[in-house]
């Protein structure tokens, strides 16, 4: 008999919508199949999934948590209320999802460049935050930078950041986002980072810093998202606990404060006012920087499951 999967993701509070469906006849239905037809909203009932979502026992429903299993549960329970049937594994609610959780490390981190006899040291937090290898818990790399715009390469837009430049063996330094002409789909899509990874690590880039730039800084200051840097990030793994999305040949990356940005051009064919001017303009052109930049970090590395919370209407 076929049946149709209904999923309460990752993030459990999808069960919202689910929960405010109710199993309708089948004998309404011409194919002769169930159907969830959905009901009248009920302003209290929906009220009370949301107290209990955002309850702090639920402690914000990170995945593999305690608080997370607690949603996932309440969802399940509201699937089963419903009349569904499981349709998790092993005839249970739940779909095993296999995760790595990396958590930064203060200790470890380095951002500096070296010019002839002199070095640039930027603080951590303050300066610069680095990124998670999700291969290693500690990663460490030094060489020549290249500014490469956004790293954008959309041939149907006839946009090509990359084209001309040498990153083979280089660290490419990069804007967020994606040029402000593009359509809000494509634009979203170009601006990702896994986008720009994929691109740079193809061209044979060793790793990557992203600078910030005024316009977004004004937007979301960087004192307040670099508080959370010891906020655990995550990436799937597959069936022999590799991580997923990653780009292997990409050492180490790095995020720079944009009040930074002026001492790593420093000398260079541009200084950080002109790049930002460019980038307003979108007349930003690649170059290379002066110096050889540094970078390490250091994370823990956790394998751990969540789940997907899954339910099937036969």
């Amino acid at each position: 008999m076929a049946s149709r999967i209904v999923l309460g993701g990752l993030i459990a509070a999808w069960g919202l919508t689910l929960a405010g469906c109710g199993v309708g006849d089948p004998g309404s239905n011409r194919a002769g199949a169930a159907s969830l037809e959905p009901l009248q909203a009920d302003p209290e009932r929906l009220r009370g999934y949301v107290h209990f979502l955002a309850d702090d026992a639920t402690e914000g429903r990170e995945a593999g948590t305690r608080g997370y299993d607690l949603a996932a549960a309440f969802v399940a329970s509201q699937f089963a209320a419903l009349g569904l049937a499981p349709g998790g594994d092993n005839g249970s609610w739940l779909q095993a999802v296999p995760l790595l959780r990396a958590t930064r490390q203060r200790e470890g981190a380095e951002f500096s460049v070296a010019r002839d006899e002199d070095a640039v040291t930027f603080e951590f937090q303050t300066d610069f935050l680095p990124g998670v290898n999700y291969q290693q818990s500690s990663w460490r790399l030094s060489a020549p930078m290249v500014f490469v715009g956004q790293a954008v390469v959309a041939p149907e837009f006839d946009h090509d950041d990359l084209a001309g430049v040498d990153l083979r063996g280089k660290i490419a330094v990069v804007l967020s986002g994606a040029p402000e002409t593009f359509p809000n789909d494509p634009r979203a899509f170009y601006s990702h980072s896994r986008e720009k990874q994929r691109l740079l690590a193809e061209r044979g880039a060793v790793g990557v810093i992203y600078v910030g730039d005024p316009v977004r800084e004004a937007k979301s200051p960087w004192a307040r998202g670099a508080a959370n840097w010891a906020r655990p990030s995550m990436r799937l793994r597959d069936a022999d606990g590799v991580p997923l999305d990653i780009q292997p040949t990409l050492l180490g990356t790095a995020s720079l404060n944009v009040a930074a940005a002026e001492r790593l051009f420093d000398g260079a064919a541009m200084n950080a006012d002109e790049v930002f001017e460019r980038l307003e303009a979108g007349t930003l052109k690649a170059f290379d920087l002066v110096g050889t930049a540094s970078l390490a970090g250091t994370s823990e590395l956790i394998p751990m499951l969540s789940h997907n919370v899954v339910a099937r209407l036969p």
